[in-house]
């Protein structure tokens, strides 16, 4: 009987661990989600300015280059089966490492996407860019303030859970 209760509570404290160590992560995904961005849209800002490229070919280079084909936002605008505009909108409401800030500058964004001159076009990606640089900076102290705290709590709520249970 003993046995069964000691694995119960490692396991209570692995459990909660765990969901610390996991809700921790999301703050750095965040942070990387939101350098990728940057990069990508600095990619854009110079293939449209330097190149006669189509957004949809900008965008499935920027999937294969920067994000080397893992899951992201301009990937699943090219598979999306909808304009490139409604794509991009429905690929950033999907995205969940970015938060509601974040991705209303990306909202934003979409809303003259393809569909205005190339000087437009480079303006509102360059004050999107600004303004993404400006979450980044949030971002890094948000990370930096709460990773730590995440983790110390999961372990400490399952030690807590634990001696109660003792």
């Amino acid at each position: 009987m003993l046995e069964i209760k000691m694995i119960s509570l490692i396991g209570i404290v692995v459990i909660t661990s765990y969901i610390g160590f996991f809700k921790a992560n999301t703050f750095v995904e965040r942070e990387k989600e939101i350098n990728l961005i940057l990069t990508s849209l600095n990619f854009m800002k110079n293939k449209i300015e330097y190149t006669n490229m189509y957004l949809r070919n900008i965008f499935l280079e920027i999937s294969n280059e920067i994000y080397k084909d893992k899951e992201n936002i301009f990937k699943n605008t090219i598979e999306a089966k909808l304009s490139l505009r409604n794509g991009f909108k429905e690929s950033v409401k999907l995205n969940n490492k970015l938060n509601d800030g974040d991705k209303n500058i990306l909202l934003d964004l979409s809303i003259n996407l393809g569909n205005v001159d190339k000087k437009i076009q480079i303006s509102e990606i360059k004050i999107a860019y600004e303004f993404l640089l400006d979450r980044l900076e949030d971002a890094r102290k948000e990370k930096n303030r709460n990773t730590k705290m995440y983790k110390t709590l999961g372990v400490v709520s399952g030690l807590t859970i634990s001696i109660i249970l003792i």
